[in-house]
This record gives C-alpha cells, structure tokens and sequence, in this order.
C-alpha cells in the first residue's frame, strides 16, 4: 500500500528490462489476499518471513526462534531432498526460496542484523544473493557490527543507494570495493502515458483547472512526524501543530501562486498512521473557508506509475515522502521537501543524489514566515529548478543503468 516501495521494485524490473532480461519477481507480503491483487504482475507470497512482525521482546523473540528454527530445518531438508522437500514445506515462501535464481537480501530501510543471518541462509541454500537499491541506518548490536565484515563480503553484488549506507559498512569494516553507490531504483520507474493520466484527471476533476497545480504529501507515521515540533512530546499534540502548521502554509502558498492545492496519497494504509489521506483532510479541515475551494482531496487508489504522472503534470511539489520527491526529481518537477534533521534518507538523497539541498526544510522547530518566505523564492525560481532538475536526471538515469546491467550480469550468470 505505499506506493514508494511500489517505485522500488518496479524501477528494477524496468532497469532489468531496458536490458532485454525479463524476470519474475516474488515479493513477501504479510497480507498477501490484498497484495495479489494489486501486483497481478509480480508473484506474492505469504507465509513467514525472516523478520519477526513485532510486539514486545519477549514476543519478539519466540517468534524470532520459531522463524530461525523452520528456516534451519528447510535448509537441512534442503540439502538432503531438493524440490522434493516441498512436499514436507508446503508454504509458497518456501518455493520461492527453492525456486529462486537469485534472492535479493534486505530492502529499502529494512536491512538490519536480522539480515546477516538470512544471507547466511541464502548461501547456504546455494543461492546468488545481492543487496540492490538499499538503504540503511546502521546495525543495532555489537555482534551486527562484528560479523558484517565477514558476512557482507559473501554477497554477490552489493549495490546501495545511500552514501551514509556506504560509510557505516565501511566503518564496520566492509570493503569498499566490494560495494557501489549508485542511486534508488525509482528513479527508473516510468510516469503513465497521457491518454491514461488525461482519463484519470478528469475523473478527479482537474482537467479543466486554469489555475496551476500545487502538489502536497504529508505524513503522519514517520520520523518527519516523530521529530517535527520537537518541544512538543504528547503525540495528539505534536500531530494537532503538524496539522495547523501545513493548512496555515497551504493558506500561505495559494496567496503566493495564486494555484490549486492537489493532495496526493503516497500511502494508502495498511494502519491509520499510514494512510496519507486521513492527515489531507485533517489538514483541509483547518484551511480558512475562502481557500477551501482551492483545496483539493484524492482519495481514490493509484499506482507508482500513474502517481508519477500526476507529479509530472504538477508546476509544483510540497511533500513530506521521499519516493514523491524522487518522482519528482526525475521528471523536472519543482519541489520542497519538507522533513527532519534526523532524516537522513531524505537529505542524503535529495542533497546528494539528486544534488539540491537547497530544496530542503527541516521542521524540528518550524519558522513559517522563513519557510514561506523560502517557498515563495522557489516558486519564482521555478523554470530554473525545473532546467537543472532535468539535467540532473539524465546523469541519474545513466547510474541507474549502470546499476541494473550489474544485477543483469548476475542474473545471467545464475
């Protein structure tokens, strides 16, 4: 249901396809009924994963043994019978082990110690096993740190996204040529066609919009959220200030562009928290009646591919998640990022990759006046944002190519 991880995967099966390699794709999904059918054209699966879901620690770690253990047991089986083993483990999670040319290890900003025993797992199961397009914070125990130096070298490929990812393997004593920063897979991903998205903004009612559009994203369950207004620490309180600030800005951005403010929902769900649309109403619900009307809500369902598009029909971008940002970057639309200084993710990727850091606003301790006085020089600055967006896009596609005729290489090789 988040569309960002959506970009991730389908970004590789379009670097992978450029290069004439056509690939089945297995994803896990904890709720696979709703997954199969959004993605009819990936294989999802359920069943176990190598992560325990969550709960306590206690809780944790039973089903943390539990998982190791029938992991452990389906490699010995394995070894010993081969396919014949999925008669004994009937779950499609176990086929698609068996049946894998390659695993990919880790995703997004998943990977964590856990991981170091699933690529054991992987290659012990005689596996290619690769880490593509991958970001990370940082291991969390000591024996993460320590063994990362004689695991991580196993993999077959090892291609991240992220700089601070390449510095904290590298701090843990992963060699450097053994790893390549290239940048994350959405870049890839194709906005929809016209005639689609011309289908979709009449359905929604901004085809005939005279006015330009100003998108917006805003999160709830987030670090942005976690950490915005950081003198506040009761949650209600702190999500009540995020709400008022963002429809005070809305109110703010409309006198400035004289536009139309278009919610669009980067996530759809699965819980309350992440679900974009429920803080877009809240949000509208605090926006002074006489700029409601320029205000407006989707709420309907979209894939990457069609969100994309819609981005790349917008004269402006405000969001709060990085895979719009992304979106955005890639097909020359002006934006402002708007997060925290403990998201690394976003100022790593934004500042580096997408080398424009000057698009970003942290919201620890938001000034309104500055960040509208700041929104306003940008929307002035518009075409020339657009002009250096473009040019840099075309140098991050090339990388992104680069990246996926490494995971070719690969998949050629299994």
């Amino acid at each position: 249901m988040n569309k960002g991880e959506e970009a991730i995967l389908r970004g590789i099966l379009e670097g992978l396809k450029e290069q004439g390699i056509n690939v089945e794709l297995t994803v896990f999904s904890y709720v696979p009924e709703i997954d199969q059918v959004r993605f009819k054209d990936f294989k999802v699966v359920g069943g176990i994963t190598f992560r325990p879901a969550g709960g306590g620690k206690i809780k944790r770690l039973a089903e943390a043994i539990n998982i190791w253990a029938r992991h452990l047991l389906f490699l010995i089986t394995w070894k010993l019978l081969g396919k014949r083993s999925f008669f004994i483990f009937r779950d499609d999670v176990w086929r698609a082990y068996g049946e894998a040319d390659l695993i990919l290890v880790g995703h997004d900003g998943v990977f964590s110690d856990v991981n170091l025993l699933f690529a054991i797992f992987a290659k012990l199961l005689g596996k290619k096993h690769a880490i593509f397009g991958m970001g990370f914070s940082g291991f969390r125990s000591f024996w993460g740190r320590k063994l990362a130096r004689f695991i991580m070298p196993l993999f077959d490929l090892i291609v991240l996204r992220e700089e601070r990812t390449l510095r904290h393997f590298e701090s843990v004593g992963v060699p450097l040529n053994k790893m390549f920063l290239k940048p994350d897979p959405a870049f890839l991903l194709k906005p929809s066609d016209e005639v689609k998205l011309e289908e979709i903004l009449r359905k929604e009612g901004l085809d005939n919009s005279e006015k330009p559009l100003i998108g917006m994203i805003a999160v709830k369950g987030s670090i942005i959220f976690d950490r915005c207004f950081e003198k506040i620490k009761d949650r209600n309180g702190k999500y009540s200030k995020h709400v008022e600030f963002l429809a005070l800005l809305i109110e703010n951005i409309i006198e400035i562009t004289s536009g139309r403010i278009v919610f669009l929902p980067h996530c759809i769900g699965p819980t309350l928290e992440r679900d974009d649309r429920i803080i877009a109403k809240d949000i509208k619900t605090k926006v002074k009646e006489k700029y409601k009307e320029d205000v407006s809500l989707i709420e309907n369902e979209y894939n990457a591919s069609i969100l994309k598009g819609f981005i790349k029909n917008l004269d402006f971008l405000i969001a709060e998640r990085t895979h719009a940002l992304i979106g955005a970057a890639s097909v020359g639309t002006p934006f402002l990022a708007i997060t925290v200084t403990e998201d690394e993710r976003t100022h790593d990727i934004v500042g580096k990759t997408i080398g424009m850091k000057e698009l970003i606003v942290d919201i620890n301790d938001p000034d309104l006046d500055g960040i509208t006085k700041l929104l306003k020089e940008k929307w002035e600055a518009r075409d020339a944002i657009k002009g250096k967006l473009l040019k840099r896009s075309e140098l991050i596609h090339k990388e992104c190519r680069e990246a996926s005729r490494l995971l070719g290489s690969l998949l050629k090789n299994c």
